[in-house]
C-alpha cells in the first residue's frame, strides 16, 4: 500500500478539522526539517501502524495529527543517533 508523504498529511490537516489542530499542523509545515518522504519502515511495527493511522481520512483530525507527531520524532530522534554515530 502506498501512503501519502507526511507533508501531504500535513497539508491536509492544515485545511480539515479543528482550529487547534489546524494551527499544529501548519506549525510543523513550517519547519526545515519537516520530511518529504517516509523512511524504510519494516512491516507489523509500532511505526507501520502509527503510518498508516495517520493516513486513515477516517479517523478524527487529533488523533491523525498526534500519530503524524509521534512518528516525526521518532524519526527526529533517529537522525540525531545516525549524526552522533558519525
Amino acid at each position: 500500500m502506498r501512503y501519502p508523504n507526511p507533508q501531504r498529511l500535513l497539508f491536509d490537516l492544515a485545511n480539515v478539522g479543528p482550529s487547534a489542530v489546524r494551527i499544529e499542523a501548519i506549525r510543523l509545515l513550517g519547519l526545515p526539517n519537516c520530511p518529504t518522504h517516509w523512511p524504510k519502515i519494516p512491516r507489523r511495527s509500532r511505526a507501520s501502524l502509527l503510518r498508516r493511522l495517520a493516513a486513515n481520512r477516517k479517523k478524527a483530525a487529533k488523533m491523525r495529527l498526534a500519530c503524524i507527531k509521534e512518528l516525526l520524532w521518532g524519526l527526529t530522534l533517529e537522525h540525531q543517533r545516525m549524526l552522533e554515530a558519525l
